[in-house]
């Protein structure tokens, strides 16, 4: 299995990369999401996990130019918000907007 690890802080991408490894995944990390992005067109991952916020943009923006290039992964999205309607925009890979009042 390729896993594409998306994680800005080091620290917690290198134990997480150092578990999946130790489970005979094949780990590629990325800690932007630029970085991602070049990782996702470079090869195919099996599975994405990825940090919610990142330090040139967010979960979001990836699932969209993952979509966008046709690039077929299971997503998993870490994340410490408790807001449901967050953690499901997120899911759904659906742009944010602000709520309308009626």
């Amino acid at each position: 299995m390729r896993i594409l690890l998306v994680e800005d802080e080091v620290d917690l991408a290198q134990a997480l990369a150092s578990a999946l490894r130790q489970n005979q995944a094949v780990v590629d990390v990325a800690g932007s999401l630029r970085e991602a992005e070049e990782a996702a067109l470079g090869a195919q991952h099996d599975v994405i996990v990825l940090d919610h916020g990142l330090p040139d943009g967010d979960d979001l923006s990836l699932v969209a130019f993952l979509r966008q290039n046709d690039i077929v992964a299971a997503v998993l999205v870490l994340t410490a918000m408790s807001d449901v309607a967050e953690r499901v925009l997120s899911l759904d890979g659906a742009p944010r907007c602000a709520p309308t009042s009626s």
